[in-house]
Protein backbone atom coordinates (compact mmCIF):
# COMPACT_ATOMS: atom_id res chain seq x y z
CA UNK A 1 0.00 0.00 0.00
CA UNK A 2 2.81 2.22 0.70
CA UNK A 3 4.12 2.22 -2.80
CA UNK A 4 0.48 2.86 -4.23
CA UNK A 5 -0.01 5.89 -1.88
CA UNK A 6 3.84 7.08 -3.15
CA UNK A 7 2.66 6.61 -6.95
CA UNK A 8 -0.47 8.58 -6.37
CA UNK A 9 1.23 11.83 -4.93
CA UNK A 10 4.32 11.22 -8.19
CA UNK A 11 1.52 12.16 -10.52
CA UNK A 12 2.41 15.19 -13.16
CA UNK A 13 -0.25 17.33 -13.74
CA UNK A 14 0.42 17.41 -18.15
CA UNK A 15 -0.61 21.40 -18.73
CA UNK A 16 -3.15 21.59 -21.59
CA UNK A 17 -2.01 22.44 -25.06
CA UNK A 18 -1.02 26.26 -25.09
CA UNK A 19 -1.39 27.66 -28.10
CA UNK A 20 1.84 28.99 -29.72
CA UNK A 21 2.01 33.09 -30.62
CA UNK A 22 3.88 34.39 -33.11
CA UNK A 23 5.39 37.66 -32.31
CA UNK A 24 4.47 40.74 -34.66
CA UNK A 25 7.29 42.33 -33.76
CA UNK A 26 9.24 40.77 -36.30
CA UNK A 27 6.53 40.67 -38.74
CA UNK A 28 6.12 44.28 -38.61
CA UNK A 29 9.99 45.16 -38.70
CA UNK A 30 10.24 42.80 -41.88
CA UNK A 31 7.78 44.97 -43.50
CA UNK A 32 8.74 47.82 -42.73
CA UNK A 33 11.97 46.94 -44.53
CA UNK A 34 10.05 45.85 -47.48
CA UNK A 35 8.21 49.03 -47.30
CA UNK A 36 11.51 50.98 -47.73
CA UNK A 37 13.04 48.89 -49.89
CA UNK A 38 10.27 49.55 -52.75
CA UNK A 39 10.36 52.99 -51.51
CA UNK A 40 13.98 53.50 -52.69
CA UNK A 41 13.37 50.93 -55.82
CA UNK A 42 10.77 52.48 -57.81
CA UNK A 43 10.91 55.49 -60.11
CA UNK A 44 8.33 58.31 -60.29
CA UNK A 45 8.37 58.94 -63.77
CA UNK A 46 5.83 59.26 -66.32
CA UNK A 47 5.98 56.52 -68.87
CA UNK A 48 5.40 57.49 -72.50
CA UNK A 49 5.33 55.86 -75.87
CA UNK A 50 7.23 56.86 -78.69
CA UNK A 51 6.08 55.60 -82.61
CA UNK A 52 9.46 54.46 -84.20
CA UNK A 53 8.91 53.65 -87.77
CA UNK A 54 11.89 52.00 -90.06
CA UNK A 55 12.44 53.60 -93.37
CA UNK A 56 10.40 52.62 -96.52
CA UNK A 57 12.92 50.84 -99.00
CA UNK A 58 13.71 52.98 -102.32
CA UNK A 59 11.95 55.91 -100.85
CA UNK A 60 13.20 59.04 -102.88
CA UNK A 61 14.75 61.43 -100.48
CA UNK A 62 13.18 64.31 -99.18
CA UNK A 63 14.07 67.73 -101.55
CA UNK A 64 13.83 69.85 -98.34
CA UNK A 65 16.74 70.68 -96.30
CA UNK A 66 16.72 68.44 -92.95
CA UNK A 67 16.54 70.86 -89.71
CA UNK A 68 19.43 69.35 -87.91
CA UNK A 69 19.21 70.23 -84.33
CA UNK A 70 21.82 69.65 -81.57
CA UNK A 71 20.68 68.75 -77.75
CA UNK A 72 22.06 69.83 -74.48
CA UNK A 73 22.39 68.96 -71.66
CA UNK A 74 19.01 70.32 -69.64
CA UNK A 75 17.19 70.91 -72.80
CA UNK A 76 18.74 73.14 -74.24
CA UNK A 77 18.08 73.13 -78.11
CA UNK A 78 20.89 74.31 -80.83
CA UNK A 79 19.95 75.12 -84.46
CA UNK A 80 22.23 76.64 -86.80
CA UNK A 81 24.08 78.08 -84.06
CA UNK A 82 21.60 79.39 -82.00
CA UNK A 83 20.88 78.49 -78.65
CA UNK A 84 17.10 77.77 -77.48
CA UNK A 85 15.16 76.84 -74.83
CA UNK A 86 12.50 74.25 -75.08
CA UNK A 87 9.63 76.95 -75.90
CA UNK A 88 11.37 79.29 -77.95
CA UNK A 89 12.44 75.76 -79.91
CA UNK A 90 8.86 75.24 -79.76
CA UNK A 91 7.97 78.59 -81.53
CA UNK A 92 10.74 77.96 -83.95
CA UNK A 93 9.54 74.78 -85.43
CA UNK A 94 6.21 75.70 -85.95
CA UNK A 95 7.65 79.06 -87.74
CA UNK A 96 9.51 76.64 -89.85
CA UNK A 97 6.89 74.11 -90.77
CA UNK A 98 3.96 76.41 -92.14
CA UNK A 99 4.46 74.46 -94.93
CA UNK A 100 4.90 71.15 -93.19
CA UNK A 101 7.98 70.70 -90.79
CA UNK A 102 11.02 69.61 -93.13
CA UNK A 103 12.81 66.30 -91.77
CA UNK A 104 14.23 66.68 -88.34
CA UNK A 105 17.74 65.21 -87.16
CA UNK A 106 18.23 65.08 -83.25
CA UNK A 107 21.47 65.17 -82.51
CA UNK A 108 22.69 64.87 -78.83
CA UNK A 109 26.37 66.82 -77.31
CA UNK A 110 28.33 66.01 -74.98
CA UNK A 111 26.50 64.94 -71.50
CA UNK A 112 23.19 65.07 -72.79
CA UNK A 113 20.92 62.36 -71.52
CA UNK A 114 18.42 60.12 -72.95
CA UNK A 115 15.45 62.28 -71.37
CA UNK A 116 16.82 65.48 -72.88
CA UNK A 117 16.05 63.54 -76.05
CA UNK A 118 13.42 62.64 -75.83
CA UNK A 119 11.94 65.78 -74.64
CA UNK A 120 13.06 67.06 -77.72
CA UNK A 121 11.48 64.44 -80.06
CA UNK A 122 8.09 65.31 -78.02
CA UNK A 123 8.56 68.67 -79.03
CA UNK A 124 9.20 67.82 -82.86
CA UNK A 125 5.95 65.54 -83.12
CA UNK A 126 4.52 68.23 -81.08
CA UNK A 127 4.81 70.89 -83.97
CA UNK A 128 3.64 68.38 -86.53
CA UNK A 129 7.18 66.95 -87.08
CA UNK A 130 6.09 63.59 -89.65
CA UNK A 131 10.05 62.44 -90.03
CA UNK A 132 12.13 62.60 -87.06
CA UNK A 133 15.61 60.78 -87.33
CA UNK A 134 18.00 60.34 -84.49
CA UNK A 135 22.14 61.03 -84.89
CA UNK A 136 24.75 59.79 -82.91
CA UNK A 137 27.73 62.03 -82.50
CA UNK A 138 29.66 60.30 -84.58
CA UNK A 139 27.17 61.44 -87.63
CA UNK A 140 26.17 58.31 -88.44
CA UNK A 141 21.73 58.06 -88.27
CA UNK A 142 19.71 55.85 -86.11
CA UNK A 143 16.43 55.05 -86.89
CA UNK A 144 13.59 57.40 -88.16
CA UNK A 145 10.14 57.83 -88.56
CA UNK A 146 7.44 58.63 -91.43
Amino acid sequence: MAASAVSSRLQIKRPGRTRARIGLTSLIDVIFILLIFFMLATRFEVWQALDVSAGKAGAAPSETRPLHVKIHPGGAFEIDGARLDGDAFSTRLKSEGKDGLPPVFLEPAGGARLADLMHGAEIVRGAGGQTLSFVDPQGQENGGGE
